[in-house]
């Protein structure tokens, strides 16, 4: 496969809807910011694909072991952590914004695993890792933006037009991604 096959593969890993676990994770990550805090919250969704590329290699080159059982249980309960987080959380607050930051670079670990068995099977038996990896977290990056984005134009509607208050986006946002992660954590157990 060629880089835009991977680059593109990339983008459907995070607009997927029967993926929306990264979605989700995203929405979280950004409840409590508002949209001209666009800068921040892109840096926080570097950091989210940094430690996602990061795990993603090491469990595609046999480094780590993957327990595909403990990972899916372990990613809604990123996103539930982050979306409770949100709750108390404010962007003006510089604390919050660097907890944050590091929060979605160590729970990009944990959802790089998740997608390592899918991206090992694409890769077949090309023993290059670098360009597919480099490629589809490309993608990934490309697809975050956008969501990152539709979500800030959704906000800026709500509050702009629609006179939403603030708090109910950021505790609404918030509720939506803790309960439908906490639903997915009990799931797992059912």
């Amino acid at each position: 496969m060629n880089f835009s096959t991977y680059f593109t593969l990339g983008i459907e890993h995070i607009t997927d809807l029967n993926g929306y676990d990264h979605m989700l994770f995203i929405a979280a990550l950004m409840a409590s910011f508002y949209w001209s805090d666009i800068k921040s919250i892109l840096l926080q969704v570097t950091a989210f694909t940094v430690g996602h590329s990061i795990t993603l290699a090491l469990v595609s080159l046999g480094i780590i072991p993957l327990k595909a059982d403990l990972v899916e249980f372990l990613i809604p309960v990123t996103i539930f952590l982050t979306a409770i987080y949100h709750l108390r959380g404010s962007h003006q607050n510089e604390q919050f914004k660097k907890i944050n930051f590091w929060l979605a670079g160590i729970f990009g670990l944990i959802h790089g695993m998740g997608f390592s068995n899918f991206f090992q099977s694409l890769l077949g038996k090309d023993t290059s890792l670098l360009k597919p990896l480099f490629a589809f977290n490309l993608g990934v990056e490309a697809g975050q933006i956008l969501f990152v984005i539709a979500l800030f134009i959704l906000q800026y509607v709500l509050l702009t037009f629609l006179k939403f208050k603030f708090i109910w986006w950021k505790t609404s946002l918030s509720l939506i991604a803790a309960s439908v992660s906490l639903y997915m954590i009990v799931s797992h157990f059912i």
